[in-house]
């Protein structure tokens, strides 16, 4: 796969998907998507609480492997790609470099320095000024630690791709969140995620793509789990998707709103989205600690594919997509 290039990847930064939607047009028709959105989701919820689908089941680690080929395959129809490595499936463990690294680094560089804080206390002790830098460097090490430890609450519940090692974790025993129907959606999001890498839009200086990223994941998560639906006749594999989908797009209608210097809308009480019982700690996570990244990303995608259709994707990925011809 040809990495895009470096002049296309300007049309993806972070600045221009908010500048998309941070617009008046964009806005209003937002808000007619949302009420689209709220409707769907309303009869996905009928149909939840008559009982006519399981949205409980957790997923087993045994049923990821089968499910993946085919999520690949219809992955790499849509974005008309081919000969793709597929990245490894691997069950995360903290021992093993290969899902544990992003563990790993922050909890050492945490033990590393607060063990240098307690050094430098113990050989030049009684100044102030080293007084100061003790404290600082036990209060970053505690901080490095506890971001460590959070990042492998997050691998324990749920999937994680890795660019580094190609290969994509995957949470597994009590402590995992996923559902069941949930397992081919977020297989696509994670692969997108590989796709990504491949496409040169990962690595350190990648920073500035974080909402694109993370918002075609969100759109081939959706298409996946449409597909799902319509392949085995049950709601329950868009019914995560909707609900997030929605609670996004409620929330860029806030935020737009308040940065246009507009009035709020009477109708966001009618249509909030309320946490479900059955509503994955893992989804619940995602939305509060990625609001940015994910809900402008897919808001902004989700935009412009119900504008020009998903065939935008494969045109992105070929570098032919045309931010600026799009119009709402």
């Amino acid at each position: 796969m040809t990495p895009l290039p470096l002049e296309y990847r300007q049309q993806l930064t972070n600045a221009r998907l908010k500048k998309i939607l941070f617009d008046h047009a964009a806005l209003r028709y937002l808000e007619i998507l949302i009420e689209e959105e709220f409707r769907k989701l309303e009869g996905l919820r009928r149909s939840a609480s008559t009982g006519k689908f399981d949205l409980d089941k957790r997923m087993v680690f045994d049923d990821v492997s089968p499910i993946f080929p085919q999520v690949k395959k219809e992955i790499d129809i849509l974005l008309g790609v081919s000969g793709i490595r597929p990245p490894a499936l691997v069950a995360y463990q903290p021992w093993d470099l290969r899902t544990s690294y992003p563990v790993l680094g922050p909890v050492g560089a945490g033990l590393v320095a607060m063990s240098l804080s307690a050094g430098l206390w113990y050989y030049r002790g009684g100044s102030w000024l080293f007084l100061i830098l003790v404290l600082a460097g036990a209060i970053a090490g505690i901080k490095m630690l506890n971001a460590g430890i959070s990042f492998h609450d997050h691998l324990a519940e749920s999937f994680f791709y890795s660019p580094l090692t190609h290969a994509i974790s995957i949470a597994q025993g009590a402590r995992c969140q996923i559902r069941a129907v949930q397992i081919p959606g977020i297989l696509a999001h994670e692969y997108s995620h590989h796709i990504e890498s491949l496409a040169g839009l990962t690595g350190m200086f990648s920073s500035d793509l974080s909402f694109f990223k993370e918002g075609f994941a969100c759109a081939m998560e959706r298409y996946i789990a449409s597909l799902y639906r319509e392949k085995e006749g049950s709601g329950a594999f868009v019914y995560y998707v909707s609900e997030i989908l929605l609670s996004q797009m409620q929330e860029m209608s806030r935020r737009i709103r308040r940065a246009l210097g507009l009035p709020g809308r009477k109708r966001d009480a009618q249509h909030k989205v309320r946490l479900q019982r059955s509503r994955p700690l893992y989804e619940m996570k995602a939305l509060i600690r990625h609001m940015n990244d994910y809900a402008i990303g897919s808001v902004a995608l989700f935009l412009l594919e119900s504008k020009g259709g998903r065939g935008i994707y494969k045109d992105i990925l070929e570098g032919r997509f045309d931010f600026s011809s799009v119009k709402f």
